[in-house]
């Protein structure tokens, strides 16, 4: 599991720019995190 991964699960970081209160996923890992997150159905 990558750390940012994780930090979205947990609800400190995000992928969606829309979310101000939190912190945006750089957008190098963006597309590695939503993957992830898919193909685990989180």
């Amino acid at each position: 599991m990558s750390a940012y991964s994780k930090l979205v699960i947990l609800g400190k970081y995000t992928l969606d720019e829309k979310e101000t209160d939190k912190i945006l996923v750089p957008e190098l890992y963006q597309a590695a995190v939503a993957e992830w997150l898919v193909a685990r159905e989180v």
